[in-house]
């Protein structure tokens, strides 16, 4: 068995570069209020009981999707 070096290691590394400052995607959660998007999205988009197929994803992610496709110019098959 041979002995550990007391080197920088694969973790250190990558826990040293976690990012400290705020991007322009927290300052949009911290500035918008989702909660009457999502019940303004809910109301719109009523989910059927009898629909058929694998069920619908919810609709504020999706339209935080599409909100993220206008910001970074991103096509559909790029998300």
């Amino acid at each position: 068995m041979s002995a550990r070096s007391k080197g920088p290691r694969l973790g250190g590394y990558f826990m040293g570069r976690r990012r400290t400052s705020h991007t322009f995607l927290d300052e949009i959660d911290a500035v918008i209020d989702w909660l009457p998007i999502q019940a303004f999205l809910t109301k719109k988009l009523k989910r059927k009981a009898n629909a058929v197929g694998n069920p619908a994803y919810p609709p504020l992610p999706m339209f935080k999707v599409l909100l993220l496709q206008h910001w970074y110019n991103l096509s559909d098959p790029a998300t």
